[in-house]
């Protein structure tokens, strides 16, 4: 830190060593200062918008705010000029958006502080999961097939099912080895 301290004083608008002093709060546990520092650098460089939304989305989503992660990094995706990385990002944004529902199925209350969940919320999270085959949800779902909630389990694989087009057995067994043996490289393809 002392390093970049004495670029910046040398040369103030130092954009790479800005960048760096941000990153050094996020490694060093302060959130809040990297997080003030990356927005006045968003105010001072909007040619860098882009990548300082990624660090942006970065900090949040390692804080656990998964609605400002999104909307950081769906603010550096719109910046993107080539249309492959784009499309990755899309991906991924489609997945960041379901981490809540992955914290549900997973027993995890979606917010700090709140009651367990409920069997109708892990219903709910399960058909927003549905809704688009990323790897992560299928992961998921394929978890759910040996839940003790039959309906549930049931569920996750008619979901598996549509989005995979694989008729597969109704047995975790049967998911987890397609999923081992070709279904995540198929999904990381495409």
């Amino acid at each position: 830190m002392t390093h970049v301290r004495h670029i910046l004083q040398q040369a103030p608008d130092h954009y790479p060593a800005l960048e760096l002093q941000a990153r050094l709060y996020l490694q060093n546990g302060e959130a809040a200062l990297a997080r003030r520092e990356l927005q006045a650098l968003l105010k001072r460089f909007p040619e860098r918008a882009r990548a300082l939304y990624q660090l942006l989305g970065d900090l949040e989503l390692e804080a656990g705010r998964w609605a400002e992660a999104l909307r950081c990094y769906r603010e550096s995706s719109r910046r993107e000029d080539d249309l492959e990385v784009k499309r990755k990002q899309e991906i991924w944004l489609q997945e960041l958006a379901l981490f809540p529902e992955f914290e549900v199925l997973q027993g995890q209350p979606a917010e700090r502080g709140k009651s367990p969940v409920s069997e109708a919320r892990r219903f709910e999270a399960v058909g927003r999961i549905s809704r688009v085959a990323t790897s992560l949800g299928l992961e998921n779902l394929i978890g759910l097939l040996d839940d003790e909630n039959l309906r549930l389990a049931r569920q996750a694989w008619q979901a598996l099912r549509r989005l995979t087009r694989q008729e597969l057995a109704f047995s975790k067994e049967a998911w987890s080895s397609w999923w081992n043996k070709e279904g995540r490289q198929a999904f990381l393809r495409e």
